[in-house]
């Protein structure tokens, strides 16, 4: 496994996109103190997890995005991706399958951070578990930045174990362990949870008991007061019945005693409109007059108007006659100066015009020569430019093939050290015999898509079952608000109904259509449908028509006349054909009417006829002024308006709001029919819901039942299966990696040897080449300069011919526009002259015009015709004032009888409310009795052999209220306690056996941890003793002797400490204190070395480990880098050039612009090879 890719945006100073690339297994980062090289490292160590800012250098960890700098913004955001070669399949679990992992983290500025694994978001976790065993976790020995080699060398005994274990890979089972800690401590909670619920059960069933002896107090009380309801709602029915007799024959007599005054008025109010007619007619007739008269007078002040105008039009004409003339001196004067002025220009211009095809010809000459001189110049400098780069790559070259031979010698050397040590190492390789784990991997693969299953179906049951409880909630709120409006629009509709149908039974006429066979015939108010607000205004102007009856023949009416009715009635015939005549000022009454029978629209076109509506009646006085004869105005609450007066609207029977009631109907007809349907499939979705909720529940109890039986089956078969292929997993890498690095040193050998001896032969052909390119050169510069400068006076000469032609193309233009304005004012002047010549003719034509005597005898005329007319004025307001005198008094009496009327019709008003309350008294206790199911004729037979207290109304009222306190002061009262109390029981039995479930269970998972404590114990000693090997050998070769150790502290490895003991050549130190800062480092290096010899990690990082070692120590550090990175992927950071050489690519960092660090790559094998060729 290989890091092949660091991908970084945003992250501390590389605010870029970067890609750094490591194509190699030994990479170096150079640059500059504070470029930014660190910031690769940390970028490493926060995408693998790193949750403490001060292991990034930073105070919180929105510190690792980019903050701005001089020329740039903060970032919002920062990533950092890493991506691995899996190709060799070092990964394990569901990535091993993947021939190239990327690890990403994102991280915003409102502290969301995510992580990715090949683009899928997962948990921090995953990325953790990733990498474990492997030494790249957050406390791993594979990232050593600055200053962490002294923390290493100087930890304590229980940080220096940490160490081993990620060596030994024991971090795998530790997690392991603590997740079988977390489950047991999961279980014991349950278990504690289990015998609470248990211990609340028990309270419960006896709570339950107490519960149900109330409940069967509360069923008695609740009895009994239910048999007195049914008493009582039973004698308020009868009493509401009786009432409503007792006031229907006061209503009846009301109502006689109402009609015979309202005979009466009709009579009056004939009187009164003939007596309106007449006041109309003469109205008219003092209209015309008056307007005669109006006419008269227009006509004298129109006259005596024009005679003065002619007086003063003579004196205004010959003063302007005056102006004009001094105008038109004005304007001649001036066409004569602009006509010199235009001549003066012309001439300008045709000699600069001369003067500019001269400087042309002159610049069309010198030009000419101009584009040759040029493209040589431009050739000439073109050639030099490209044998100056053909010198700077051949030094280039040069100095690379140089570099590559000193590189290939060095190169010699160490890969013939390292084959000896591999073949070595191989030889003491001992793989043992491979076991049954492919089996086992086998049942877990099997165990885990089962489980994977079964997670996935759990949580979409839960999503299921919480939208399922949020359906039923908010259905059930829905359906019950449904029922409440369907239940209030529903009583509101019947009791309109009720209303209506009573009117037309009950009214005063009502005996006289009996008697005549009518009272079944349709009325016409039942064909008609208005727009809403205009009900009142159709009944003021229709009154009886609305509640006739239609006739075929109005000869059919005569058999009705010899029974006069008792009050007001109609019959009419439809129209088969009527035109309307319109007044386009207003909106007709008949335009707010929607009627489907043809006839019968024209018929009420016809009563309709000009008859409008008019909004705002206080605006009356202006609107009638618009009125044609025999039109109207009518206004919402049924006043209507002419120009003779206005008829104030009231009531008058009892069929007054009839039609506005039926609309009514008619509207709460169509929403209760929707109500129901919409509350009837609200109780439809409800009951399906619930059924969807409860099938959910059962299935999610079953899945999570499966979920915790895999869980165990699968961690028992991991522990196994880990035991069982660690041992063998280490010894195959090993051998692999062995045969694959001696393979590859013994090619690199055999490639360098070669790659020497055609740089050598190439090199002296190189300097040749090169001295022939500097001479070429010498000759290409000094020609091209003196092009340039022959090039350079022909173009001065041409510029300066140009500027010229400019020069007099401005003055040309200048003085053309001058022209141009001057040609416009002379037409302007003209214009003038012409327009005053016009206007001077004309005044004189008005002067001759004028005729003083005709004006004055028409005036004496107009004078007589308007005496006339005042007169015949006169006599007409006389008339006029006498028939309105005698309208008043007639309308008077009308009000006098109108007024006895009101009382009595409040009287019929109140008797009607009354008998509706008693009415709908007895309907309510009736649907109760109803809604009740009781059986009036059996309650009648048992009231006869109950007391006589039950016959009294208020006695049972004080019963029934005792009843309800007894219920009351029983208090909150569980009806269903005794089916409660079943279920608890039930309940018991189940808790009872999940208890001994959840008690094997931790038996189970305490086995377990014993388990991988054992095994645990075994991996980490083995690991121990390879390590301290390992760190034996590595010590001698970085100090060129000496002796180092690993000691164990305590007895029980599993927490015992890790002390390191290091004697350099020549000492004997009591402590790892005790060495200096180099030997300190060096001794650390080794360390960390010998547990990569153990257990690799797939690449490691090393910040600035050399800065404190001196020429000779940084050799011998380097060398082992160099042997190492046959199997160790390296990334290192140096400023040390002896580090530097050993690096196969370079990857520089710069910081051009402050604050933003670049990167600059140099592959050095890629760099020799390109010399060689």
């Amino acid at each position: 496994m290989r890091l092949t890719h660091i991908k970084l945006s945003g992250f501390k100073s590389f605010v870029e996109t970067t890609d750094i690339a490591i194509p190699s297994n030994l990479v170096g980062v150079v640059g500059p103190n504070g470029c930014g090289k660190s910031n690769i490292i940390d970028a490493v160590r926060w995408v693998l997890g790193e949750s403490k800012a001060s292991e990034l250098r930073g105070e919180s960890m929105q510190d690792v995005i980019f903050n701005g700098s001089t020329n740039r913004k903060p970032a919002g955001r920062c990533s950092v991706e890493l991506v691995f070669d899996n190709a060799d399949g070092r990964l394990q679990g569901q990535w091993s399958s993947y021939t190239e992992i990327s690890i990403k983290r994102v991280l915003t500025r409102d502290g969301s951070s995510s992580y990715f694994i090949n683009n899928q978001n997962v948990r921090r976790k995953d990325v953790y578990d990733v990498f474990l065993g492997t030494g790249l976790g957050s406390r791993g020995y594979a990232i050593i930045g600055q200053g962490m080699i002294n923390r290493i060398i100087e930890a304590k005994p229980e940080e220096m174990r940490v160490y081993l274990e990620e060596v030994a890979g024991v971090s795998r089972y530790k997690e392991r362990r603590r997740e079988t800690e977390n489950r047991l401590s999961d279980t014991h909670e349950n278990l504690q949870r289990v015998e609470d619920i248990e211990s609340e059960l028990d309270k419960q069933i006896d709570k339950l008991n107490v519960q149900s002896e109330v409940a069967s107090k509360y069923n008695l009380l609740t009895s009994e007061a239910q048999k007195m309801e049914h008493v009582f709602w039973f004698l308020k029915e009868a009493n509401a019945l009786s009432e409503q007799v007792s006031i229907k024959e006061k209503l009846a007599s009301s109502s006689t005693e109402l009609e015979k005054l309202m005979s009466n008025i009709q009579n009056i109010e004939l009187e009164v409109e003939n007596k309106r007619l007449a006041y109309q007619s003469i109205s008219d007739s003092l209209r015309e007059v008056q307007g005669e008269f109006y006419e008269a007078n227009n006509t004298v002040t129109k006259l005596e108007a024009e005679s003065k105008h002619l007086t003063d039009a003579k004196v205004r004409l010959n003063d302007q006659n005056k102006q004009i003339e001094e105008k038109l001196k004005q304007w001649n004067d001036q066409v004569s100066f602009l006509e010199s002025e235009l001549n003066k220009i012309s001439q300008e211009i045709i000699s600069k015009k001369d003067l500019v095809e001269e400087k042309k010809k002159s610049e069309i000459s010198l030009s000419a020569g101009l584009p040759e001189l040029e493209s040589i110049a431009h050739k000439s400098s073109k050639s030099k430019d490209v044998q100056r780069s053909e010198i700077g790559k051949q030094e280039q070259k040069i100095a690379i093939i140089r570099q590559k031979i000193q590189d290939l010698d060095r190169n010699k050397s160490r890969l013939s050290s390292k084959l000896e040590s591999l073949k070595k190492e191989k030889t003491n390789l001992e793989i043992p015999q491979s076991d049954g784990s492919v089996q086992l991997e086998e049942q877990i693969n099997t165990l885990k898509t089962k489980y994977k299953k079964f997670e996935t179906e759990y949580f979409d049951l839960e999503e299921s079952l919480a939208s399922a409880a949020t359906k039923v909630n908010d259905t059930r709120t829905q359906a019950d608000e449904d029922l409440k409006v369907y239940s209030q629009n529903s009583a509101k509709l019947q009791a309109l109904k009720n209303l209506q149908n009573e009117i037309q039974s009950k009214g005063a006429l009502e005996a006289w259509l009996r008697k005549n066979n009518l009272s079944n015939s349709k009325r016409l108010w039942q064909d008609l449908h208005i727009e809403p607000g205009w009900e009142v205004a159709l009944e003021s102007v229709l009154r009886e028509r609305l509640v006739g009856v239609e006739v075929e023949n109005l000869d059919d009416v005569k058999q009705y006349l010899a029974s006069k009715p008792p009050a007001r009635f109609s019959f009419y015939k439809k129209c088969k054909e009527f035109t309307e005549i319109k007044n386009n000022n207003f909106v007709s009454l008949f335009s707010k009417l929607k009627v489907y029978d043809q006839d019968l629209k024209n018929s009420l076109s016809r009563w309709l006829d000009g008859v409008y509506v008019i909004e705002n009646l206080d605006l009356f006085d202006a609107e009638i002024l618009k009125l044609n004869v025999g039109e109207n105005l009518v206004s919402k609450n049924g006043h209507i308006v002419d120009p003779t007066g206005v008829l104030l609207y009231a009531p008058e029977n009892e069929q007054a709001g009839i039609l506005a009631r039926q609309q009514e109907i008619e509207n709460l007809e169509k929403l209760v029919k929707a109500l129901k349907l919409q509350s009837d499939q609200s109780h439809e979705k409800l009951e399906e819901y619930l059924g969807e909720s409860k099938k959910f529940q059962n299935l999610l109890n079953e899945s999570r039942t499966e979920l915790t039986k895999l869980t165990n089956q699968i961690h028992g078969l991991e522990i196994n299966l880990n035991t069982q292929k660690s041992k063998l997993e280490q010894a195959l890498m090993m051998n692999e990696r062995l045969d694959r690095e001696l393979n590859e040193a013994q090619t690199q050998i055999n490639e360098v040897e070669k790659s020497l001896v055609s740089h050598e032969s190439n090199l002296e052909n190189d300097e040749q080449v090169l001295t022939k390119l500097k001479d070429k050169f010498r000759e290409l510069q000094n020609e091209s300069a003196q092009k340039y400068d022959e090039y350079n006076v022909l173009m001065k000469k041409v510029q300066t011919v140009r500027s010229e032609i400019r020069e007099a193309n401005l003055i040309i233009s200048s003085l053309e526009t001058r022209k141009t304005e001057l040609e416009r004012n002379k037409g302007i002047a003209t214009k003038q002259i012409e327009s005053l010549t016009i206007e001077k003719e004309r005044l004189n034509n008005d002067l001759l015009g004028f005729d003083e005597g005709a004006c004055e005898s028409a005036l004496q005329e107009a004078l007589g015709l308007r005496e006339q007319k005042s007169k015949h004025l006169n006599e007409i307001k006389i008339s006029l004032d006498n028939v309105a005198f005698e309208l008043k008094a007639t309308d008077e009496n009308r009000l006098r009888i109108s007024h006895q009327i009101d009382p009595l019709r409040e009287t019929i008003t109140k008797l009607q409310l009354s008998e509706q309350a008693a009415r709908i008294q007895a309907q309510q206790f009736s649907e109760k009795l109803e809604e009740a199911q009781v059986d009036r004729a059996q309650l009648k037979n048992e009231l006869t052999e109950l007391s006589a207290e039950w016959g009294k109304v208020t006695w049972l009222q004080a019963q029934i209220g005792n009843r309800h306190k007894q219920i009351e002061a029983l208090g909150a009262v569980n009806l269903a306690a005794l089916e409660e109390l079943e279920q608890a029981k039930e309940r018991k039995l189940f808790l009872v056996k999940q208890i001994d479930d959840l008690q094997e269970a931790i038996d189970t998972l305490e086995e377990a941890i014993n388990k991988i404590d054992a095994e645990t114990r075994e991996l980490l000693s083995d690991t121990f003793e390879q390590a301290n090997s390992h760190f034996a050998d590595m010590f001698p070769k970085l100090f060129g002797g000496g002796e180092a150790k690993l000691r164990m502290i305590g007895d029980q490895i599993l927490s015992s400490g890790i002390e390191v003991m290091a004697h350099p050549p020549g000492k004997r130190n009591t402590s790892i204190h005790l060495l200096s800062g180099g030997e300190k480092a060096l001794t650390a290096i080794a360390l960390v070395f010998a547990l990569f010899k153990l257990n690799p990690a797939p690449f490691c990082l090393l910040d600035e480990v050399d800065a404190p070692l001196d020429d000779a120590n940084t050799e011998r550090y380097a060398d082992l880098v160099s042997e190492m990175s046959k199997d160790i992927q390296f990334v290192f950071i140096s400023h040390n050039k002896i580090a530097m050489q050993m690096a196969h690519q370079l990857i520089g960092v710069t910081q051009q612009e402050q604050g933003v660090s670049r990167i600059v790559a140099v592959d050095i094998d890629s760099a020799v090879k390109l010399v060689d060729s």
